[in-house]
Order: structure tokens, then C-alpha cells, then sequence
């Protein structure tokens, strides 16, 4: 899946703060459309500590 630079870089951004994360195109979203959807999972608060 491919998608602009800002996106690619706030997608990068992301997958540092969650332990699973997955880019999803809607299937009724049109083929040319830049529409994603970010799944993340499992965030990893710095602050906490154990």
C-alpha cells in the first residue's frame, strides 16, 4: 500500500508509540482515493512506569 510523505512520516510516528499497527483502505473507498484508516493497538506510554 502506498501513500503520500506526510502520511508515510506520521504512519512512522505511530508505529513507535504502539505495539501493532496497520494501514486499511476501505473496500468502499474508490481506488484513486487517498483515504486510509490507522489500526494501532497496545499504546507504549513512556510515563508509565513499573
Amino acid at each position: 500500500m502506498t501513500c503520500g510523505s506526510s502520511a508515510a512520516e506520521f504512519y512512522e510516528f505511530i508505529r513507535k508509540k504502539f505495539i501493532k499497527t496497520k494501514l486499511l483502505k476501505p473496500k468502499s473507498s474508490r481506488k484513486s482515493s487517498s483515504e486510509l484508516y490507522c489500526i494501532c493497538m497496545g499504546y507504549l506510554n513512556p510515563e508509565k512506569s513499573e
